[in-house]
């Protein structure tokens, strides 16, 4: 059963969320080895029906949303928001197994498509009014990361000026992220596009496209994918 430690009382914190603490502490298969960690201020958190599993959440700061919406699963995963004003939306029936999302400063946003699934993915928003879209029914596998910024600055020797800002990152529906791919600052990533292994997203991938490389280049357009494996059409 989970455990929640706050500097106040969580009802405060949450507002009007009796239903939700009464879900929590009822609910031991659902949240089996949760942990709910909530200080701050005007919080609110809603997991509808969603279900936790091994996973740890953190918040911290004043005025934030976290928000997971009924049939989605998280498993063996961390969500951390740190700050003030960030907004977390996680849409229905999701699979995120191992995803670790990080938020600070202020002002973030984040949203997590509808029956999107991930095997390991690691994201992380970590300056101010920031903002990552991911569309519905993505399939992450594993060791993606996902990065709006360089985490420190990369300055001008002379001027001192930043050479490295954060930016915004958009992914569409129906992406498919290979295994160990990265996707950077300012990246799109299109409908229906394939990223491949280890490859590296610095710029705007069309829809409908493969893209492999370091950093990652379109070499095929007009496809798609399916999660169906191959060899069940053998064995049906």
């Amino acid at each position: 059963m989970p455990t929640t430690r706050t500097s106040q009382p969580i009802t405060q914190l949450l507002g009007n969320r009796s239903k939700f603490l009464h879900y929590l502490a009822r609910s031991r298969d659902w949240f089996g080895g949760t942990r709910i960690i909530v200080r701050g201020s005007r919080h609110s958190v809603n997991v509808h029906q969603s279900r936790l599993i091994r996973t740890n959440i953190e918040i911290d700061g004043a005025s934030n949303i976290l928000e997971i919406e009924p049939g989605t699963r998280l498993i063996d995963s961390v969500i951390v928001i740190k700050g003030k004003g960030h907004h977390v939306h996680i849409g229905r029936n999701c699979l995120l197994n191992r995803m670790t999302l990080v938020l600070q400063s202020s002002e973030c946003q984040v949203k997590i498509g509808n029956l999107t699934t991930s095997s390991s993915v690691n994201i992380d928003l970590g300056e101010p009014r920031l903002s990552l879209q991911i569309g519905d029914d993505c399939m992450f596998s594993h060791r993606v990361e996902i990065m709006c910024g360089d985490a420190h600055s990369l300055d001008d020797a002379v001027t001192g000026d930043r050479l490295n800002p954060p930016k915004n990152i958009q992914i569409g529906n129906h992406v498919w992220l290979g295994a160990e791919s990265a996707i950077l600052k300012g990246s799109s990533v299109g409908d229906n596009s394939i990223i491949g292994f280890r490859s590296v997203v610095t710029s705007q991938i069309p829809s409908c496209s493969l893209a492999v490389g370091i950093p990652a280049r379109v070499t095929r357009n007009g496809v798609t994918w399916t999660r169906d494996l191959p060899w069940q059409n053998f064995v049906q």
